[in-house]
């Protein structure tokens, strides 16, 4: 099911009782009165038998009476949110990961159709315009990704404006890590930060976590970071000290002085503000 479709059956899930005609269907989602019937077919083909129903003279009408509201809001959400898990997923591996990918691969890594994956791929172009980012697709290439470091993991940081809140890209940047790394470099964090007086909300160190994480996995650029403040440049070069010792990474200065931007801003500027 495509997400206009989703959309369309949003509709009438908030219209329970709503005789509702083709014309206003077709403005809800922006398509033509003969794809409106295409599209409930389709619904009613893929979603629930006959869960939209025509009534003679009056319109279209949620099947109410062979199914609970509560039963066919609780499927749309299912499908929503494995929708949105799978958006999210394929947005967060074409930003993340500086590697070429076609959408034939992208067909087989998800096990979608090629209208329902185009579906998605216009969905997260669209979305990646607004952090000016532009993905095209070239022969021999595959999926091309312009746009600078910075843009790319500002735009990795905000994935979640492509859910409802079913699904966190915090989750997918945390496994980039094995579980006791992510345990080991947290304790390295809020230990070091304590040390230097500095009181932390579990919510705090996860976020420096995943900044460090996106800082090694991205590489990103120093070019148009502020002056390093002295403190958290102290802090961050114990923390990557000890991150290295005891888990035998080779993070060098450019990761301690990214690092350290980051522990200022969301620790020490707010402290002093």
């Amino acid at each position: 099911m495509l997400d206009r479709h989703l959309k369309l059956l949003q509709f009438f899930i908030k219209n329970p009782s709503k005789h509702i005609s083709s014309n206003e269907i077709a403005e809800h989602v922006n398509v033509s009165n003969r794809t409106v019937r295409n599209d409930i077919h389709v619904i009613n083909s893929n979603f629930m038998d006959d869960i939209i129903v025509s009534i003679k003279s009056k319109g279209y009408q949620l099947n109410t009476s062979q199914y609970t509201l509560e039963t066919i809001t609780e499927r749309y959400t299912h499908i929503q949110s494995y929708k949105e898990k799978l958006l999210l997923s394929m947005a967060y591996q074409l930003l993340m990961h500086n590697k070429s990918q076609t959408l034939q691969q992208l067909e087989q890594d998800y096990l979608l159709s090629k209208t329902v994956l185009n579906d998605y791929f216009v969905r997260i172009q669209q979305w990646c315009q607004k952090f000016n980012i532009a993905l095209t697709i070239k022969k021999k290439q595959g999926i091309v990704v312009d746009g600078t470091d910075n843009d790319i993991t500002n735009a990795i940081i905000h994935l979640n404006q492509l859910s409802s809140g079913h699904v966190h890209v915090e989750d997918l940047i945390l496994n980039e890590l094995p579980d006791s790394h992510q345990r080991m470099i947290s304790h390295i964090i809020q230990e070091t930060l304590q040390q230097h007086s500095i009181e932390t909300t579990d919510i705090q160190i996860q976020q420096l976590l995943i900044h460090l994480i996106l800082i090694i996995k991205r590489k990103q650029s120093l070019s148009d970071l502020d002056t390093l403040n002295h403190d958290a440049k102290l802090i961050s070069q114990s923390c990557i000290k000890q991150i290295n010792e005891r888990l035998g990474y080779d993070l060098n200065e450019k990761v301690i002085n990214m690092f350290s931007f980051f522990i200022a801003y969301h620790l020490i500027n707010s402290i002093l503000a």
